[in-house]
């Protein structure tokens, strides 16, 4: 076992620029480079036994052949307005400020932006009769096309089979910064108080100490997994604890389940952490409390309850990792390290698709340069991995309590529902 002489509370001030063992600073399409050793079960192990794990197989996107057909082709065919789109971030820069102000607090709020998929084809047939399809359909691009030809398949219907699952999405510019703090959150349900029957008096006197204790341990563990068969120097054991104080917050089961529940409008998480990282056991639970929450203000039938998820209200990724075996702890390890310089795309009904690009501490140019780089790369991406949409139908700006700004198409009366809050 590692063994480290540091505290999680001391202040060590590291150079963040040093701090490479959980950052990524390759291009997207290399993720899978980056993380070999992290893979190797015994350094006797032979290459070809050697298995990608899981979460990079996720999160690798090919440019491809496919993809970069897409790109090209997107790039001619979806047109931003520039002007709407610098309208857009004013807009919602300027609504921050006043709420700051109406507050005398400073904060800052988060941009993102949904994407939203449709399919052309089926909705002209829809719209016409066979023959006027007929001859309707010769004036559109291969592009728009080259579906049609699925429509039938049972496959197409299974939306389970060719569910787009969420992944990370590498942006240009990473939006975290020194104004707005925003850290990852790494929620710690191992046996923390889970088979304890503790009077409320010792929970009382020892909850400072457990609560360090046990992130402690975690830190440990995960340092231990990924320094494995290593010999590990004092100053790897630093840069690793460092990591923890200055990027990442742990926090237990018991201390998270009560900041969830003590905030009430749980958007305001998202203020807090650029994402949460949660053991999947907790995800009915904390889907529950979100429920429990809203259902008094929440028509019924309303499609405002499709956004009442805590996993589609907030940016969490959810993995196994309760048994802290060693698979699961290198799971977390390549979590933290791509929730670092990544976004998490959430696929929130396999039409609509939701990013955190942005933050109002970020200038202008920063902002627009995410959206209009993740308006063209993943909205190709989303294509050409969808097998039932082949077009864009909307893209829209929003933060966590702007109204819905449409930068490209136009969303119905319907859709409107689903960004109520």
């Amino acid at each position: 076992m590692v063994k480290a002489n540091y505290k999680l509370s001391s202040k060590k001030k590291s150079n963040y620029k040093t701090i490479k063992n959980l950052s990524l600073e390759s291009k997207h399409i290399k993720d899978d480079l980056k993380f070999t050793k992290i893979i190797k079960e015994t350094n006797n192990h032979k290459k070809t036994g050697i298995k990608k794990n899981d979460i990079l197989k996720k999160n690798k996107i090919e440019l491809n052949s496919k993809l970069k057909k897409k790109i090209k082709l997107t790039k001619k065919l979806l047109k931003l307005d520039s002007e709407k789109v610098q309208n857009a971030i004013l807009y919602i820069k300027k609504q921050n400020e006043e709420i700051s102000e109406k507050f005398g607090k400073q904060f800052f709020n988060n941009f993102y932006a949904y994407i939203i998929l449709k399919n052309k084809i089926t909705e002209e047939i829809d719209s016409f009769k066979e023959q006027e399809f007929k001859e309707k359909t010769k004036k559109y691009s291969k592009f728009e096309i080259e579906k049609v030809g699925d429509l039938n398949d049972p496959l197409v219907n299974e939306a389970n089979k060719h569910k787009i699952k969420n992944f990370f999405f590498k942006l240009p510019v990473d939006f975290t910064d020194e104004e707005n703090r925003l850290k990852i959150l790494l929620v710690n349900s191992g046996t923390e108080n889970s088979n304890k029957i503790k009077t409320e008096e010792n929970k009382n006197k020892k909850q400072i100490k457990d609560k360090d204790e046990e992130s402690y341990k975690l830190v440990e563990k995960l340092m231990e997994v990924k320094y494995k068969d290593q010999q590990v120097s004092e100053k790897q054991k630093e840069q690793f604890i460092s990591l923890f104080e200055n990027k990442i917050d742990i926090k237990g089961l018991d201390e998270f389940i009560n900041m969830v529940k003590s905030t009430k409008n749980k958007l305001n998480l998202n203020y807090l952490y650029k994402n949460f990282i949660c053991d999947e056991k907790l995800k009915s639970r904390l889907n529950n409390i979100s429920l429990s929450n809203k259902a008094n203000n929440v028509e019924k039938g309303s499609k405002n309850k499709f956004f009442n998820s805590f996993d589609d209200i907030i940016d969490v990724q959810f993995l196994n990792y309760g048994n802290k075996e060693q698979k699961n702890m290198e799971n977390i390890i390549i979590s933290l390290d791509l929730s670092q310089r990544r976004s998490i795309v959430k696929n929130l009904n396999n039409k609509i698709f939701k990013i955190k690009f942005s933050n109002t501490s970020n200038n202008d140019d920063e902002i627009k340069r995410n959206f209009e780089n993740l308006s063209i790369n993943l909205t190709s991406f989303l294509l050409s991995k969808s097998n039932k949409f082949n077009n864009v139908k909307t893209i829209v700006m929003k933060s966590e309590n702007s109204i819905p700004i449409t930068i490209y198409g136009e969303l119905d009366v319907e859709e409107y529902e689903y960004f109520k809050l």
